[in-house]
């Protein structure tokens, strides 16, 4: 009400003659907006209460406290408070990261099967018959015909991250969630820029987090993957216990009670690969990095395979969005009801 008596008062000066209707059609036009700003305020708290059974309390800021768990899948997510990013680390230019919240874990083959059964949705790899395995005898990656999610081409159970699922695969089971929860909230892959965030503040402060000891948190390539593997490339000092993907919750988690940011698969995230992470306009919320002509997609955290140089928090993998092998994987974050801007890439 204080902010109509100010309106009214800007109005209703010595120089601004105004005639009666116009006076009363400003007046109705004025309550009408604050009548319908405190009713979606309201309405939108009713709808979380609805959609979000396991929160104790439904207001926004609240939820800010909780970590919630999605009923149809099981999967779990844990709120992350917003911060600065500096795309670029040494970059003078701050963008901020809303608050969010994001999978505990990768996304596992019993929660994607979940997804298959109930939209009987075919992935990129079954449409094309194939997907990529790493052949010891020829020490690189090759298709391999009928390999896919359920059929990985080596040993897991439901509890192990889903691999051979592309950036398409990742995003159709987010739009499914983000359909079933309509209103109330937004699925969808996270941002680099918000999976950035995730990954430096989490593990920042932990005391005894280095790569001397990077096997307590993280599926690499470490001397398993060496002996069982061959793979050629320069390995960890030490042992995880797991040749290829281990089940979601394996190692420590980071401070924020997440697991796998390193290590154990690649994460697709949602923006469109350009080659520096360029967010050029400092007042920019949740930067998104994307372009109409470009297929390729950002990958972090680095996978079971990954090299002391892949498996960290900056650095960057680059592929086409229907690439699909036995290392790519993903996780969600979900929106409360928010919105956020592109930045196109130049």
């Amino acid at each position: 009400m204080n902010e109509l008596n100010k309106k009214l008062k800007s109005l209703m000066n010595k120089n601004n003659i105004i005639p009666m209707g116009a006076l009363v059609a400003i007046v109705f036009i004025i309550l009408t907006f604050l009548f319908w700003e405190n009713y979606r305020k309201n309405h939108r708290a009713q709808i979380i209460s609805m959609k979000y059974p396991n929160v104790s309390s439904v207001s926004h800021e609240n939820l800010s406290s909780t970590k919630w768990i999605e009923n149809k899948t099981g999967i779990d997510f844990v709120w992350i408070p917003s911060a600065p990013f500096d795309g670029d680390r040494g970059e003078s230019k701050k963008n901020d990261i809303n608050e969010l919240y994001i999978m505990s874990h990768e996304v596992t083959i019993k929660q994607f099967r979940f997804f298959i059964n109930y939209t009987n949705y075919k992935t990129t790899a079954e449409v094309k018959g194939w997907s990529l395995l790493y052949d010891k005898s020829k020490g690189k990656w090759v298709k391999k015909k009928e390999v896919t999610w359920k059929s990985p081409g080596f040993e897991s159970d439901e509890s192990h991250p889903v691999v051979h699922v592309s950036y398409h695969d990742a995003c159709s089971m987010a739009k499914w969630l983000s359909n079933i929860y309509s209103a109330s909230c937004l699925f969808r892959l996270p941002t680099e820029a918000e999976w950035t965030n995730v990954c430096c503040s989490g593990f920042e402060n932990i005391p005894d987090f280095s790569k001397d000891n990077i096997c307590d948190y993280a599926n690499v390539h470490d001397f398993r993957s060496l002996q069982d593997n061959g793979l050629s490339f320069p390995n960890f000092n030490c042992d995880d216990g797991f040749p290829l993907t281990a089940p979601i919750k394996s190692f420590k988690p980071n401070l924020f009670g997440i697991y796998d940011m390193i290590g154990n698969v690649w994460e697709w995230t949602l923006d469109d690969y350009s080659k520096y992470i360029l967010y050029p306009i400092s007042s920019v919320k949740n930067p998104l990095v994307t372009s109409s002509v470009n297929s390729q997609s950002v990958l972090r955290g680095g996978g079971w395979p990954s090299t002391p140089k892949g498996a960290s928090c900056d650095y960057r993998l680059h592929r086409e969005k229907d690439r699909t092998n036995c290392d790519l994987g993903f996780r969600l974050v979900m929106i409360p009801l928010t919105e956020f801007p592109v930045v196109p890439v130049k």
